[in-house]
Formats: C-alpha cells, sequence, structure tokens
C-alpha cells in the first residue's frame, strides 16, 4: 500500500481520500464483507498459534457461523500469562511494539496488548484519514493536506496507546512536533506541555491531537495572562515576537483578551475521551473550531469516528469485528455461573448505535487514566440507516490484531 505522502507529493489527493477515508462509503453488505474476510483470516492466523490452540480448544473454525457457535467470550485474564507476560512465542505474529493501559481496574499491575505491523500499518492509514475529516468541509476537500504537518504533543508517551498513535502517524506522513517525538517521551507531562507551546510560538501549529482538557486549560491559561505577556524575552526570537504582536492586536480589535486562535490558525483538532463533549464548546471558543471526537481505547485502537459534519460516528470496519448482543440475553441461565455470555447467542451485526457504556474490555471496569476512552454515550451512525436508539445493547469486537474477543458495555 502506498503512503499518504507519496501520493500527496504526486497529486493524487482523490486516492488519499479513497486510501483513508473511503470506508464511509460502504453501504452494510460491503462493510460486512470487510469484516467477514479479515475475522476468518484473524481466525485462521490465530489457530495456528499457542495461544489460538488455547482459545479455540480444539474446535475447527471455517465460518462466522462457527466461531460464534462455539468459542465463547473471554476476559483479559483468558490470554494470561501470554499477553501480560509478553510471551511472543505464543502469538501469532511478532508484535512490532507493545501498549498497555495504566491497570487500575486492580486485577492486573497494567493490561499488556501487542501490535503487529501490518496493525500499525492499517491504523496509521485510517488515523491519517481522521486528520483528513479534522479539517475538510466535505468529501473531496484538499485544504487540509500538508506535506509538513506541526503538531503539539500533550498525550501520554508510548507504551501508552495515545503516544504510540502519535508516533504511528508517522508512518503515514513526515511530522513536526513540538517538542520532537525523543524529547517529548522524556520529559514529565507539564514541562512538555510547557515547551511544545513554547516552540509553537515561534513555529506554528497546523494540528492538535490529545486531551480537550489541556486544549481547554492552556486556552484559559493564555486569556487570563494576556495583559501581563512581556515581550522582552522574545526580542531574540522573531517569529514568536511576530506571531505573539498579531495575537495581541487581534485581540484588542475584538476587545477582548487574547486567545490561542490570535495566535494559531489551526486546521484541525482531534481529541477522544469523555470530556470532548464537556469541553468542546469551549474548545471552539478559545481556538476557533470544534474538536473531532474519536471513539478508542488501548485494546481496540480506533473503533470509530466522527466526520467533517462532527454529527454521530462511523464505525472502522478493518480493525475490530464488531456485533451487537441484546442486553437480556446477557443475562440468560446459561451464563449465570461465569457472567459471560455463552456460544451461540451473539446479535447481528449493525454499523449504528445509541449506548451508554463504561468499559471498553472484556465486561471489566474501565482504567481511570488519561488513555481510556469509556464512560460516554456513544452515537454510532452510517448515512445508510436511521440511527438505532439501543440504550441497553452490549457491544462485542473482535481484535483483529491479536485474536481477542472483546466486549464494550
Amino acid at each position: 500500500m502506498p503512503k499518504a505522502s507519496d501520493l500527496l507529493r504526486q497529486g493524487r489527493h482523490e486516492e488519499i481520500w479513497e486510501m483513508c477515508c473511503g470506508y464511509i462509503k460502504y453501504d452494510i453488505k460491503q462493510f460486512m464483507t470487510v469484516q467477514k474476510r479479515l475475522l476468518l483470516e484473524q481466525i485462521e492466523a490465530l489457530s495456528k498459534s499457542k495461544i489460538g490452540k488455547k482459545i479455540f480448544n480444539g474446535a475447527v473454525i471455517q465460518s462466522v457461523e462457527e466461531f460464534r457457535e462455539q468459542i465463547p467470550l473471554t476476559t483479559y485474564a483468558s490470554y494470561c500469562p501470554e499477553l501480560s507476560e509478553k510471551m511472543e512465542d505464543s502469538l501469532p505474529e511478532k508484535p512490532a511494539m507493545w501498549v498497555h493501559t495504566s491497570g487500575r481496574s486492580g486485577e492486573f499491575p497494567c493490561k499488556w496488548v501487542p501490535m503487529t505491523a501490518s496493525y500499525i500499518d492499517e491504523l496509521s492509514t485510517i488515523l491519517y484519514g481522521i486528520g483528513i475529516f479534522s479539517g475538510a468541509k466535505k468529501w473531496g476537500d484538499f485544504s487540509p493536506f500538508i506535506k509538513l504537518p506541526k503538531m503539539m504533543y500533550t498525550v501520554a508517551p508510548r507504551p501508552w496507546i495515545s503516544g504510540a498513535l502519535a508516533s504511528m502517524l508517522g508512518e503515514q506522513t513526515p511530522l513536526r512536533y513540538y517538542p520532537s517525538l525523543k524529547e517529548a517521551e522524556k520529559l514529565p507531562f507539564e514541562e512538555r506541555i510547557r515547551m511544545g507551546f513554547d516552540e509553537a510560538l515561534s513555529g506554528g501549529i497546523d494540528y492538535f491531537f490529545g486531551l480537550s482538557l489541556v486544549l481547554s486549560a492552556v486556552g484559559t491559561n493564555i486569556s487570563q495572562s494576556a495583559r501581563r505577556v512581556d515581550i522582552r524575552p522574545l526580542f531574540s526570537r522573531p517569529k514568536a515576537l511576530m506571531r505573539l504582536t498579531k495575537g495581541i492586536i487581534k485581540s484588542r480589535i475584538a476587545g477582548r483578551s487574547m486567545l490561542p486562535k490570535d495566535l494559531w490558525d489551526i486546521k484541525g483538532i482531534i481529541t477522544s475521551g469523555l470530556d470532548s463533549s464537556v469541553y468542546k464548546d469551549k474548545i471552539k471558543e478559545y481556538w476557533g473550531r470544534y474538536p473531532l471526537d474519536v471513539y478508542a481505547n488501548t485494546e481496540g485502537g480506533v473503533i470509530a469516528t466522527q466526520t467533517w459534519d462532527y454529527e454521530g460516528m462511523t464505525f472502522i470496519p478493518n480493525l475490530n469485528f464488531l456485533e451487537f448482543i441484546p442486553f437480556l440475553l446477557l443475562l440468560g441461565s446459561d451464563c449465570a455461573a461465569s457472567g459471560l455470555p455463552g456460544p451461540g447467542i451473539r446479535g447481528s451485526q449493525k454499523q449504528e448505535y445509541l449506548a451508554r457504556h463504561h468499559c471498553p474490555l472484556c465486561h471489566q471496569p474501565a482504567d481511570a487514566d488519561p488513555d481510556r476512552h469509556g464512560c460516554a454515550a456513544l452515537r454510532i451512525k452510517n448515512k445508510h440507516q436511521k440511527v438505532a436508539r439501543r440504550r441497553k445493547n452490549e457491544f462485542h469486537f473482535f481484535n483483529h490484531r491479536c485474536g481477542r474477543y472483546c466486549a464494550v458495555t
């Protein structure tokens, strides 16, 4: 697969859209064709590995239906000690990197998740597409395309998933992070934020990816401190001095305190997490545009994203296998002993839903760290369907990265 930067250099903009964002055109049949094909590929690969033989327990799976009937749902514990101890020889493919959660749910010190090179390539393509959505006004809009995007590094470093996502984006295009990835991953969070914005004052910012809270806090800080700005330290930094001077002039013409939008013309903002809906209006006020919301977690990568209309979210077809289970079936007597649904009760696939959930992994409590993305009402839609309001459904997905069948409750 070509890199987005190569297509951009050759002026093949429409091909970039199709490669990175084409899935939003899928109808249900096309979506499920991709889902089933990839699921069967993963089942075949998993069945030959040590961990797959453990999970399948002798079952020979040749169809999606057989998978539903014979393989029960699992928890993270089902894949231990293979994952918790990073036993790479037990996996279908050697991971290119490992990421982990905070482990604050208490059962494990942390939950390690492997990422293969092929998965990183797929995910990096999706991430580039999300960047396009954050700056585009319609399909085919070329304005978001930049040969060397400049971004603030405001996320937790690797092996946290947010830091891994930041590094993966570099698989598709050269990036200029403030501060650089090498520096950022060594710095404490507050120092990383301070240095990043100091460098961006000279270099500018094109995109922001990170926590909504950080954007809001920076906006508040700039607004409150604007009247006591000391420009003398910037005399040796002409670009920073000019940017700050223009920002002061813009704010005075507008008759208000200086805001980040007076300093930077942001092309796109991408956020994820519970606080996105809380801070989105404040972010628009401070930064001049709404954030694009993404539904992601450590175990599943990116599961769904908004597009340029900022209405609802669209599932990603090629990273996880998606299913819905009617809530009442989860309470059946067949599952009472284990607390998990047994085989043969999984519901039909749908591309959109409205569900209140709190757990992005296998029926377990969400970890309370900045890289977790649960605890929110999530509306998933596809333009070919009406929005299905299913507040009591449970959403399950098969992770194409390592063959885990997980659930969101």
